[in-house]
């Protein structure tokens, strides 16, 4: 059986294998990444570890829109690489 961590983002529904799901916290302060690619929009610092984080909006082409207090970053480790998206 195959379990999914499901969120919504622009009235769209998207789900991650929950296997692929390290953690889900509220968002902290980002730091810009210079020469990122636009959809990198900066990175966290999780227990010592520097994790990118990817805006959703950015990536699938939609406006960006203001951060709020209770916005969620999901940290997904997949094989190799470990990624924030927002």
């Amino acid at each position: 059986m195959t379990y999914y961590l499901t969120f919504t983002q622009n009235n769209l529904r998207y789900g991650v294998p929950a296997i692929a799901v390290q953690e889900v916290f509220f968002l902290p302060e980002i730091t810009p990444i210079p020469e990122a690619p636009a959809d990198i929009v900066g990175s966290v610092n999780v227990r010592g570890k520097i994790i990118p984080v990817m805006d959703l909006n950015l990536r699938f082409g939609y406006p960006a829109v203001p951060y709020a207090m209770n916005d969620s970053i999901i940290i997904l480790n997949w094989q190799e690489l470990t990624l924030g998206i927002l």
